[in-house]
């Protein structure tokens, strides 16, 4: 799906919050109007492609599936042999309609792409392919339920009611028990609720991560695998406490590193004022066994060729008459 709710910098943020967005793909990201039980909004698509008939009322014997897509989105065109699929296995019971808010032109020439030796527009010939350059029925239905990222599906059902809302690669689960009358429309909106939390929440941990206070974040973790019901969303979370904890240990050393390093500095330092001292003095021996004692004592590459190269002038120093 793309969205960027966290304007997140680190590798390990970002893979965090897909982990956690896969979980919560539909999530609503502010009160929605458009929800788990609310009334289909009407379709009001003015460009149907394949020659299909439009479909403005929902057929209380079929479930329809309304995925919201663009041909700029990578994750909407992956989606799209999926849903090819899922249609044709559901012929008699499912529709599956695709909706973009891009012109004619751009989803024609789109259609001439190829993909495992088909063309777009043959892969697409079994559902209804559409798009709605005036954005109305993304208004409906992606603004109206808080939707921010794409691609985006929702189910209708028989009663012409919203039964699910997410990533249309998660979408076969609830369809088959739609289908098969086994639905639990009011566990998944529970569900749904607990995912809504564990965003919210999930934007406090990242900016404690984003400030490297890891030991925060993880006991914000382990608090909300402490609320949470749902097996997924637990199991979500422990890899990203993972994650997090891995992360901490890198920084931690990462840190020490730094604090040795700089250590290794001041002495390299206070080593090299020393040995010019000694010069000076015309002690050239101990200058040379100060610098041997400082290679023997420090790691940092960068520093022993900066002493290396001091001891290398001292031998050249020393071998003139």
């Amino acid at each position: 799906m793309i969205a960027r709710p966290f304007g997140l910098r680190s590798p390990l943020l970002l893979a965090l919050a897909v982990g956690l967005l896969s979980l919560a793909a539909g999530s609503p990201s502010a009160a929605a109007e458009l929800t788990i039980g609310s009334p289909a909004p009407p379709l009001e698509i003015e460009h149907w492609f394949h020659e299909k008939e439009p479909i403005t009322t929902f057929d209380p014997d079929k479930v329809y599936v309304v995925e919201f897509w663009a041909t700029w989105c990578g994750p909407c065109i992956g989606s799209i042999p999926h849903l090819s699929e899922l249609q044709a296995r559901n012929e008699d019971d499912l529709v599956v309609i695709g909706v973009s808010n891009e012109d004619v032109a751009t989803i024609e020439k789109f259609l001439e792409r190829e993909n495992d030796g088909k063309t777009f527009d043959e892969i697409t010939s079994g559902y209804w392919l559409t798009t709605d350059p005036d954005g109305s029925t993304s208004d409906a239905y992606m603004r109206a339920a808080g939707q921010g990222g794409i691609p985006t599906a929702f189910i209708v059902g028989k009663t012409g009611e919203i039964e699910w809302i997410g990533h249309p690669m998660r979408i076969d689960r609830p369809i088959a028990q739609i289908l098969a009358g086994e639905w639990d429309r009011e566990a998944y909106a529970r569900e749904m609720a607990e995912e809504q939390m564990v965003q919210r929440k999930f934007q406090a941990i990242a900016r404690k991560i984003q400030s490297n206070d890891y030991s925060e974040a993880l006991a914000m973790v382990d608090e909300l695998l402490g609320e949470v019901k749902s097996e997924d969303i637990k199991r979500g979370l422990a890899s990203a406490r993972e994650r997090i904890a891995r992360d901490a240990e890198e920084y931690a050393a990462q840190a020490a590193t730094r604090g040795m390093d700089l250590d290794q500095q001041k002495e390299a330092v206070s080593g090299l004022l020393e040995m010019a001292f000694l010069l000076e003095s015309g002690r050239r021996e101990e200058a040379a066994d100060l610098i041997d004692g400082l290679l023997d004592r420090i790691q940092n590459t960068t520093i022993r060729e900066l002493l290396e190269d001091a001891r290398q002038r001292l031998e050249a120093e020393s071998d003139q008459p």
